[in-house]
Formats: C-alpha cells, structure tokens, sequence
C-alpha cells in the first residue's frame, strides 16, 4: 500500500513538472512573438529592403572620380565610395573610404553626404565625421544644401544652409581674415546658385533618384 502510493505520488510530481515546464516554454515563446512584433514597430520598414552598393574611386588632382561601378565587396580598392540605396531605389547615404578609415580626399567632397528626400525637393547633408557637419566653408560647401526641383528632374533652384558661427571675425582678428569672411559670405548668399548644376555627391551614385539625375 505505502509503495503504490509512493508510485502514485511520485507520478503526480512528474505531471506538475511536466505541466510547469511546459507552461514555461509556452510563456517563453509567447514572449518572442511579443518582442518580435515591438521590434518590427520600432524598427524603420525600409531598413529591411536598403541595399548596398562599393564603387572603386581613382583620385585626380581635384576629386575623385569613379573607376568601376558595383564592384563586389571583396573586390574594393583602398579608395572607394559605399552607397546606401532605400526601398524606393533612391540613394540615401555615400560615404568614401580610403581603407577602412572616412576619407575626405578634397574640401570639395565630405566623407559622408546624406540625401532626404521630399516632395520636388533633396536636401543634402554634408558631415565630417559620424553625425558631425562640416565644420569649413571652404570650396563653396555648406552644411546643407536645399535643391528645389521642377517635375522632378530639372534644379530650378538652390539653397544653401551654412552656420558661419564658428567663422565670425573678433576683435583679434586681421583685416585681410574680415574682409575674407564678408566675402565668404557674400559668395554663399550669391554666388553659389549657378555654379552648382548637379546634385552633390550623385556622380558617386549608380541608382540617384531611381535612375534619376536631375540638372539645371
């Protein structure tokens, strides 16, 4: 009598251990789905559908200009530029690269140029390091860069968006550096519309504005 009911006690154990293991996986699963599903909100769709694209750059005494288009990874010289292209085909991001490192081979081009696109309208962010603008002014260069479009294709005009705070002449300053930054300045406010009859950074784009390169 005492063993069986040992036997029967011992069963009912190893069903509530059963029955609490079980309970366990089943919580533990339902709590993945639940993650996954935050994690799908909280992450950007597009970031899912973004591809990347290596171009091999070759540098002149100005620029760099492109040497081989889509080139495999593996394949990239040390001088090169990364494209990121988003879910509508339209180039979002080019950084350039020599090696491993952010490279800025001219004042012309920045190591990182990002594109935001609105309606009739891409604006251009230049930065120097991650998330950091360019903080010089020379060659023409702005912080940012408002292109306004006519049907999508044609630049009917240009904004440029520079903080010339950190440029601003003191009471230390010489007369030769004064007169630079009045001039400076005076190139930005009109100087610069007609000279620029491309959208920056787009001859190291493949795809641009889904196949789109829009021009003065």
């Amino acid at each position: 009598m005492g063993i069986n009911l040992f036997k029967k006690e011992k069963r009912n154990i190893q069903i509530l251990a059963e029955n609490y293991y079980k309970t366990l996986i089943f919580d533990i699963m339902k709590n993945q789905r639940l993650l996954i599903i935050i994690l799908l909100f909280i992450i950007p769709a597009n970031i899912f559908s973004q591809t990347v694209l290596y171009h091999n750059l070759r540098i002149s005494r100005t620029q760099p200009f492109l040497k081989s288009w889509n080139v495999d990874k593996k394949d990239v010289d040390p001088l090169h530029a990364v494209e990121t292209v988003d879910a509508q085909n339209r180039v979002i991001e080019i950084r350039i690269y020599d090696g491993e490192v952010l490279h800025a081979p001219t004042c012309i081009i920045t190591p990182i140029i990002k594109y935001e696109y609105k309606e009739n309208m891409i604006i251009v962010h230049r930065y120097e390091l991650e998330n950091q603008y360019v903080s010089n002014v020379r060659c023409g260069q702005g912080q940012k860069t408002v292109y306004y479009l006519e049907n999508g294709k044609i630049i009917r005009s240009v904004d440029f968006i520079v903080d010339f705070t950190a440029f601003e002449p003191n009471e230390n300053s010489s007369d030769f550096y004064k007169q630079y930054f009045n001039e400076k300045i005076k190139i930005f406010e009109h100087g610069q519309e007609g000279k620029w009859k491309e959208i920056a950074g787009y001859g190291y784009s493949l795809r641009k504005m889904n196949g789109v390169n829009p021009t003065k």
